[in-house]
């Protein structure tokens, strides 16, 4: 029944080093892969039958929120996606030190000061809130409703970044958002 042992590859020699998105509680709702889904519940003995899966599929973001995905579809079919969502997504594309670069070919490039950073804007744009600028102090994402065929491209101007220390453990960014108001 308890765990005893944790394992922990933090230097990616025996994976591939790769971080990404693979789930998140969203207004008290879970999101994308479920380690653990319950298969029955035994109302007698008030206990739970539980499948344990051990690692998410290696799979497109859109497909692994596929329930997240069809959240924010039906609800911007119906006047726009829940506050909640909406700023979730938001603050993953924002809230970040990463710097645009384009290769030869134009695309983008992020360039982030931690693969977790890189792996929280990547996960964001595969969602439909694609960090497109970084430029003079200002981010702009790129809200993709494909329902609807209108995207909306907001600008956040960056008044001031804490940067991540191990005291804090964190980093923090004031920004101006689109409406005037410092967040």
């Amino acid at each position: 029944g308890s765990v005893t042992h944790i394992f922990s590859d933090k230097t990616g020699t025996l994976t591939a080093n790769e971080m990404r998105l693979v789930s998140s509680s969203i207004g008290g709702k879970v999101y994308g892969f479920k380690p653990v889904q319950v298969l029955s519940h035994s109302h007698g003995e008030n206990q739970e039958e539980a499948s344990v899966n051990a690692s998410p599929p290696k799979v497109q973001i859109s497909e692994l929120f596929k329930d997240l995905m069809k959240e924010i579809q039906a609800s911007s079919s119906d006047g726009g996606i829940p506050l909640h969502i909406d700023m979730f997504l938001l603050l993953l594309s924002v809230c970040h030190t990463v710097v645009i670069d384009h290769d030869e070919e134009g695309n983008v490039q992020y360039n982030a000061e931690g693969p977790d950073e890189e792996a929280l804007v990547r996960a964001a744009a595969g969602l439909g809130y694609v960090l497109v600028s970084t430029e003079n102090n200002t981010m702009v994402v790129k809200r993709i409703d494909k329902e609807n065929n209108k995207d909306t491209e907001l600008h956040f101007k960056v008044l001031a970044i804490n940067a991540f220390n191990s005291d804090r453990k964190r980093m923090s960014i004031i920004v101006e958002d689109p409406n005037g108001d410092v967040v």
